[in-house]
């Protein structure tokens, strides 16, 4: 939900496409294979689609920020970091890669959020 909504944002400020047709399709299918993977308990994978489906969109969203040169945007980049961020110490805590991993990804990337929609809103 918060991927559809910056990318229609950010395509809309800019005055340029973010993602469409087959990136688009790339971008729906690692989504879909993370929730998928994570479904049938196979984290590993599921944490790998997951990182991959939002650098990818990472990498949308800051393409036509910087050509449009809209730098009142870039906040919203830090943001997508943090969520990055979040996720993959989930991902790593699901592994007991990282001590607490859960709870450092959970609570700061659900605060993130909440604060998102209160800006952007």
């Amino acid at each position: 939900m918060i991927a559809e909504f910056l990318l229609t944002s950010v395509g809309n400020r800019t005055g340029s496409d973010t993602a469409s047709w087959a990136p688009l399709l790339l971008l729906f299918t690692l989504w879909l294979l993370a929730r998928l993977f994570n479904i049938l308990g196979q984290y590993s994978i599921a944490g790998a689609s997951d990182l991959a489906f939002m650098l990818l969109f990472y990498l949308f969203i800051f393409a036509p920020i910087i050509k449009a040169k809209q730098w009142r945007q870039f906040a919203i980049m830090i943001v997508i970091v943090m969520l990055i961020t979040a996720n993959g110490l989930d991902y790593a805590g699901q592994r007991a890669l990282v001590d607490k991993g859960n709870y450092f990804g959970n609570y700061p990337g659900f605060y993130v959020v909440v604060a998102a929609f209160f800006v952007l809103i």
